[in-house]
């Protein structure tokens, strides 16, 4: 009897314990343009970032599904979060919970608390097209950042361009380097560019541009602030099919033919990072655990979570009780 109970319990939890989609956990945001142009809309997801913050396990899952090929660029409180690298008309990206608590760590200082939660879209086409980007919850089982992984800092990425718009890409696993400067506010991470013409840099990945950083001929350091360290653990903790947890792609782009070199490495320095949000407490919290705005009341209807938990607990006092009678 305790074996078939014991049985019993594992099966409801197994059951019970898979995600099962609820209409109400996608967001939709249709776009259309009549002759071109940009038209812009806004998306709250408040539900979509607890959900992930208290679950691991889960992820928000943004779909693209366009008529034409269309730009997308994400604002939030007046700060470009990503654009898309070049124009698309489908895409699946998924943001966990090391994306979501890296995007709300510190964001009272940039927003209000009823922008908090929303977010700014602008959609671009070349002429008229219609679409939908949609947001809803998935499950994924991603891994920890491998140490073992990370990019050697001294090591070097090298870059050829032709000219013009088309890019000379490279890609690299960045790992621990970014966390170290995103935790601790008297740490920086550097990006030393060695080129023969001015030129831009795009930081890209999962075909989302976070962040440019632009130079003149010669060599240059760019020692990155807050909010560009923010954007790079942004972009290293973006997910889709085709790029790793930490791979980067670093798209180089100059008007002029050139070549030159990136390299990367953090060092720790004794000024502390203007801006950043280690600095106002003793330890650099992130913003895992977010309270929710509104608590719910114990005589509110419980949830579909300790519904499902008492239904899996019922049947094994039941089978105690009846062995007790044996």
């Amino acid at each position: 009897m305790i074996r078939l109970s014991f049985l019993l319990l594992i099966s409801l939890v197994l059951v019970y314990g898979t995600y099962v989609p609820e209409p109400f956990h996608t967001v939709t945001v249709p776009f259309k343009t009549e002759n071109g142009g940009s038209t812009n809309e806004s998306v709250f997801l408040e539900f979509h970032c607890h959900t992930v913050i208290y679950d691991k396990h889960m992820a928000i899952k943004m779909e693209l599904e366009a008529s034409e090929e269309v730009a997308i660029a994400a604002d939030k409180c007046g700060r470009r979060i990503f654009q898309t690298s070049r124009d698309t008309k489908n895409f699946t990206i998924l943001f966990d919970r090391d994306w979501v608590s890296a995007m709300l760590t510190g964001i009272a200082k940039t927003c209000d608390v009823a922008s908090e939660y929303k977010v700014d879209l602008v959609f671009n086409c070349d002429g008229a097209c219609s679409g939908n980007l949609s947001f809803s919850l998935a499950e994924i089982r991603t891994a920890k950042l491998d140490p073992s992984k990370s990019y050697n800092p001294n090591g070097v990425l090298e870059f050829n361009t032709i000219g013009g718009e088309t890019p000379s890409i490279a890609s690299a696993e960045i790992g621990v380097l970014v966390e170290a400067a995103f935790l601790n506010s008297r740490t920086r991470l550097n990006f030393e560019v060695n080129y023969t013409t001015d030129y831009t840099l795009a930081f890209e990945k999962c075909g989302l541009e976070y962040l440019q950083l632009e130079g003149h001929k010669g060599h240059k350091t760019h020692e990155l602030g807050w909010e560009e360290t923010k954007l790079i653990r942004l972009m290293a903790t973006t997910q889709c099919e085709k790029d790793s947890k930490d791979m980067v792609n670093y798209a180089m782009r100059s008007w002029h033919p050139g070549n030159g070199t990136l390299s990367f490495h953090w060092k720790r320095v004794h000024q502390e990072m203007k801006q950043h949000p280690g600095n106002d407490v003793t330890e650099m919290v992130l913003a895992i655990g977010v309270p929710k705005h509104h608590k719910v009341k114990k005589e509110d209807r419980p949830t579909q979570l300790a519904h499902l938990v008492s239904c899996a607990i019922i049947p094994v006092i039941v089978v105690i009780r009846y062995r007790q009678f044996l």
